[in-house]
This record gives C-alpha cells, structure tokens and sequence, in this order.
C-alpha cells in the first residue's frame, strides 16, 4: 500500500519535478514539504486542492488506496477543485444550490419511509 507521500513523490517525479520545485510552486518551506512527503503530516484541504492543481492530479488519487472508489468520484474531485477557483459570489451561488438539492433529496427519503 502506497501512502499519501509515496504517491506524492511519485507523482512529482512522473512530471519531472525535485521536491524543492514542488514545494516552492506551493509556497511552502523544503522541511515544511518533506513533512508530508514522509506522511509525518497531512494537508489541509486547501493545500491538497494546490497540490493536486499543481501536479495534475486528484485528490483521490492521492488519497485512496487503487484511486477512486466509484465512477463519479473523479468527476466530483473535479467540481470541488472548480468549486475552489470561482468567484466568491458565484462560488456561493453553487454552495446555495448544492445545500438546496441535500435539503430537497433529505424530504425526500423522509416522505419515502
């Protein structure tokens, strides 16, 4: 089983990248970025979402041991990535809409028992 910062390592190698260019395109320190190299720390979200922009990668495929677990799962590491890059107001348009459809499909199961 490969963890977070073996697949981490070899995702910057696939493109050719050192640990310190990796770390500097994020902004963070080299000890600061070995630290989740050697799974002695995990990113917060925002900075998955960074590193997973920075190396064409999703978080699942990080993540998850064998990659995503279901079909969608790709495609909704895609949205929570767009999500992340919109506007603040179009950005919580979509939030709104995400929160009615839960708020919509919870009525639902509710009338259904």
């Amino acid at each position: 089983m490969n963890g977070f910062g073996a697949k981490l390592r070899a995702r910057s190698k696939a493109l050719g990248l050192t640990d310190a260019e990796v770390a500097e395109r994020l902004g963070l320190s080299q000890p600061r970025y070995a630290r989740y190299v050697t799974d002695k720390r995990e990113p917060d979200f925002e900075l998955l979402v960074r590193i997973c922009n920075l190396l064409d990668i999703t978080p699942n495929d990080l993540l998850l041991d064998g990659g995503p677990e279901k079909p969608g799962d790709v495609e909704l590491d895609r949205a929570v990535v767009a999500l992340k890059g919109m506007e603040s107001p179009l950005r919580q348009v979509v939030v709104d809409m995400v929160v009615a459809a839960q708020k919509k499909a919870a009525k639902q199961g509710k009338t259904a028992n």
